[in-house]
């Protein structure tokens, strides 16, 4: 059985892998060496790709993500600068 992912998966791991990477690092560059303290890092590297995943207004994975037109993809754009330049 081969494992197959869509791109949007794909794109959800390597977010997950970058999160993970960016924790680990901080880690051992503040000296630590505690290997539950990575596995913590493991898990809490999940919390961003998972709000993400959630969130269906994340233009990546969310409402208009991949499958999205590029009308779709502009109109949320320009919606999203108003909103943005109201503030």
């Amino acid at each position: 059985m081969v494992l197959t992912l869509t791109k949007s998966q794909k794109e959800m791991v390597q977010s997950y892998g970058r999160s993970f990477l960016g924790a680990a690092l901080a880690l051992y560059m503040a000296g630590s060496t505690d290997v539950y303290t990575y596995v913590y890092a493991l898990v809490a590297a999940f919390a961003p790709v998972a709000i993400r995943f959630f969130n269906k207004n994340d233009i990546a994975f969310g409402k208009i993500s991949g499958k999205s037109t590029s009308e779709e993809v502009a109109a949320e754009v320009v919606k999203s600068v108003k909103e943005f330049t109201k503030n």
